[in-house]
């Protein structure tokens, strides 16, 4: 970028449409006494005080060497203007109406009446002369700013061997400044140099020149990694912000850098990638510098549904746990869901009291879902049924005899919920003696039985020769854990 200027020739006519350009000193400030040469006549001594400012009419540029008169009748007190404008005088004087008058080169002459009190402070305006040409002098004055529009204070301005310093408001003035060829320099902190030359014609009575001055710029660089694994990650955004405007955007190479050239400033970096939380903060840049940046990659889920091996129905209380202690527990569905796990390879725990614990390695990636269904099995199914299986018939009970019987079904419901789920039996039933029951391997819960016997006897009493019995015991049974339950099963005919 090159530096930036504007010059502006103001011919007297238009000083009373000059722009604000300095502030005006507070009326209580005061320069020291060898800043101004004072002359007195043989004034009486008082209390009274005077202090004020000149400047150019219609602005707020001071003017500086002005002479400052002060008269009462045959009695007067000179000084002049320092460098901003200023003067005061120091001798304390009476409290009565003076005679002020100004006088500066290239500005019409001012007097005013003027009464004095304990602390009197006033502001001139100056009118420029008409008819100025060349070998007159004038003022060249401006403000001087950085790239951001921002006013550079204590910047310094040299014209032609001579220098000043500019403002709290990046405001700059040289005053007596004749018609002719000059060079000027332009200079601040960590700022380039800057240079011009300018041409006053002599016609004109005011020069206004502002100037930007750019950054020296730095080199540094920025990392920016996982800050779980540490790793690198390409493609983040990074955006650097000064005066919350964006002055540069740049992507990460794969091995998650980035090379920056700005000036050295504070500035406030925004940082974007996929699957990543955005990141904010505050930088400084400095020579030659590496910022590691570290972010946060947004979490995974894990959710499933855990069933009870022995029903294939949902298993509620089951825990679900990660290494690190983050958990949770099945519904009355069996269902989960677990949520802000970092992305990384987990262990995780499914548990249940009497269950088999099951552990799964998973590997979850940024932003990551994944799903995970299993089946737990009751790892102390210590409780029994037994019993006797009766026949009733003509109000008499016998035990039943399976020598004759061309079916006997035995069928356990455990009761989950509302609904009744059969229990795979398998080798867990064993019947004896032809009566003797006996159901083993079985978890604590509400339980339904139902028998179903056929036996065929040849009796010649009985509608082909065959007996049909069925018992179904409609009310629930609690068995509890590793506890054995006895109980008769009675089987009536059809």
């Amino acid at each position: 970028m090159s530096n930036k200027w504007t010059i502006y020739f103001l011919l007297p006519a238009m000083f009373f449409a000059l722009v604000s350009m300095i502030g005006c000193h507070n009326d209580n400030t005061s320069v020291l006494e060898n800043m101004v040469s004072e002359r007195n006549l043989g004034a009486t001594v008082g209390t009274a005080t005077l202090s004020g400012n000149v400047i150019v009419n219609g602005t707020s540029i001071p003017i500086n060497n002005a002479k400052v008169i002060l008269v009462d009748g045959i009695q007067q007190w000179e000084t002049s203007t320092d460098e901003n404008g200023y003067f005061y005088f120091t001798t304390p004087l009476e409290n009565k109406i003076y005679t002020l008058e100004i006088q500066a080169t290239a500005f019409e002459d001012y007097a005013t009446a003027l009464e004095l009190t304990q602390k009197s402070s006033t502001t001139i305006r100056m009118i420029a002369k008409s008819g100025f040409n060349s070998g007159k002098a004038g003022v060249v004055s401006g403000r001087v700013v950085d790239s951001f529009s921002r006013p550079i204070s204590q910047a310094t301005v040299t014209l032609n061997g001579s220098s000043t310093a500019t403002d709290s408001d990046g405001i700059f003035v040289f005053s007596d400044i004749s018609g002719g060829t000059y060079s000027m320099s332009f200079s601040a902190n960590n700022k380039k140099t800057y240079s011009i030359n300018f041409t006053n014609s002599g016609s004109d009575v005011f020069v206004n020149l502002n100037a930007t001055l750019y950054d020296e710029t730095v080199d540094s660089s920025m990392l920016i990694i996982d800050k779980a694994t540490e790793k690198p990650i390409e493609n983040a955004v990074v955006k650097f912000k000064n005066n919350d405007k964006i002055v540069k955007e740049l992507y990460t190479d794969k091995n998650g850098m980035i090379f920056v050239s700005l000036p050295a400033d504070s500035y406030s970096i925004l940082v974007t990638a996929d699957n990543y939380y955005d990141l904010s903060e505050s930088y400084i840049i400095s020579s030659n510098d590496v910022k590691v940046v570290k972010m946060e990659a947004k979490k995974a889920t894990l959710s499933g549904s855990i069933t009870d091996s022995s029903t294939s129905l949902g298993l509620e209380g089951v825990t679900v746990q990660l290494e690190n202690g983050i958990s949770t527990s099945t519904d009355s569905d069996g269902n989960y869901i677990l949520y802000n796990i970092s992305p990384k390879t987990h262990t995780v725990y499914f548990q249940k009291s009497n269950f088999d614990t099951i552990t799964r390695k998973i590997t979850f990636t940024p932003n990551d879902s994944q799903t995970i269904n299993l089946s737990l099995y009751n790892s102390n199914p210590n409780s029994i049924i037994e019993g006797e299986l009766y026949t009733l018939v003509n109000n008499r009970y016998s035990f039943l005899s399976t020598k004759n019987a061309s079916s006997l079904t035995i069928q356990l419901y455990k009761i989950v919920g509302t609904a009744d789920v059969p229990v795979q039996l398998g080798d867990n039933l064993t019947i004896t003696n032809g009566y003797n029951f006996r159901i083993v391997n079985l978890t604590s819960g509400n339980y339904k039985i139902s028998v179903n016997y056929i036996e065929t006897t040849g009796d010649s009493n009985q509608p082909n020769g065959n007996y049909s019995y069925n018992s179904t015991l409609s009310e629930s049974f609690t068995l509890s854990e590793g506890k054995t339950l006895s109980m008769p099963i009675v089987l009536t005919t059809q």
